[in-house]
């Protein structure tokens, strides 16, 4: 996976030198961004994968050492997919949708692979392209604590079996996310998993405690900075009359991109021309104010607010611009994905991708919002 990252890596900024950010000619770059070849189909990334614990492995066979593996380990097969589906996967260049089936699908082959838990997030992050365990998904933790502990997918089974009997809420006591996963590493038996999991029964109800609280401390930061920007004297009164606390306001600032039309806010992405691991839940002016936002419209949502008062530090501020890099840009970043249970950024995303590579021009704002314009002209 390493070679992968360091040559889409190599790509981003083999890409930049080729662009002047002057010249708002964003063709090339959203052509490269379209083609199929650039990045990795989930099964050419499964398959690469797997060729790292077994170099023997091919296109080929690859379908048949996953039905060995599973008849191996106990998982029937149908658990990560029919044969159809794998096929899909291997020879169609089909990714699984992100679901709680596919998630499913995902564990189930960890499972069948005899993953631990480090090898099972990495091919979530780098593969499916998504978080691994979610700690507020009671199957999800005990995915985790089987995993940690060798357990077979037939024990995972039977635990949500019984979780799944358990009634009530437990302690009426919120915690954050990172607490529950660093309390699940030190439970040691299924017992105490049973139990720890009906005492903190309330807190599974409660989906992304910590991504809300940094989306909406971003939020504010972003509001903050496009009221400053908006008064700058390129847009000459173009938010005049703007209420400076809307959403709309914000996202407007934020993408260049006018969101109000005839019947109310308008979505933008759906026809975009950008590949579907971009354009899929690409943050839209309602995504701002959604009150149930899915796990990747709110990971997308906070790339995208701590992006944007980033950038304009580093497009407006000269002192800030000369030691900022890109990895200061990751590094920072990082910080607020880890602390929301997200995946961290990744070279072979599209979607981070993107980011990143505004991120190492002089006028990240600039070249965001040009990029937008092009994909949306149509």
């Amino acid at each position: 996976m390493g070679n992968y990252t360091e040559q889409m890596e190599n790509e981003l900024f083999l890409q930049f030198y080729g662009f002047d950010d002057y010249d708002e000619d964003y063709s090339v770059l959203v052509n490269m961004l379209n083609q199929e070849s650039v990045f990795r189909s989930f099964g050419e990334g499964l398959l690469f994968y797997l060729q790292s614990k077994d170099s023997s492995l091919n296109k080929e066979t690859v379908i048949k050492y996953i039905e060995e593996k599973c008849a191996e380990n106990n998982v029937p097969k149908n658990e990560v997919a029919s044969l159809n589906t794998l096929k899909n996967w291997f020879r169609n260049d089909l990714r699984p949708k992100k679901s709680e089936e596919s998630r499913k699908s995902i564990f189930a082959l960890a499972f069948a692979l005899k993953f631990n838990v480090k090898e099972t997030a990495e091919m979530f992050h780098k593969v499916y392209l998504d978080r691994a365990f979610d700690f507020r998904n009671e199957k999800e933790i005990i995915y985790y604590y089987c995993l940690a502990n060798d357990k077979s997918w037939n024990d995972a089974q039977l635990l949500i079996n019984e979780v799944e009997m358990i009634s009530g809420k437990g302690l009426d006591k919120t915690v954050y996310t990172s607490q529950i996963e660093d309390e699940i590493n030190n439970i040691k038996t299924n017992d105490e998993l049973i139990e720890y999991i009906a005492e903190h029964k309330h807190n599974f109800e409660k989906k992304n405690v910590s991504a809300f609280k940094n989306m909406r401390k971003l939020m504010e930061r972003a509001q903050l900075t496009a009221k400053i920007e908006a008064e700058k004297e390129e847009y000459r009164g173009a938010f005049s009359g703007s209420d400076r606390n809307s959403s709309s306001f914000l996202y407007e600032v934020i993408t260049g991109q006018s969101v109000s039309g005839e019947k109310g806010t308008k979505t933008l992405f759906k026809n975009s021309r950008l590949p579907k691991e971009i354009k899929n839940r690409f943050p839209e002016a309602g995504t701002f104010s959604k009150k149930e936002p899915t796990y990747e419209e709110l990971r997308k949502l906070i790339i995208l607010l701590f992006s944007y008062s980033y950038w304009y530090k580093v497009q407006y501020d000269s002192e800030y611009a000369e030691d900022n890099d890109i990895e200061d840009y990751i590094s920072e970043i990082d910080s607020y994905l880890e602390d929301s249970g997200f995946s961290t950024m990744y070279y072979g995303n599209p979607y981070d991708w993107m980011f990143m590579y505004c991120s190492v021009s002089e006028r990240p704002l600039d070249v965001f919002r040009g990029l937008l314009a092009i994909v949306l002209e149509e």
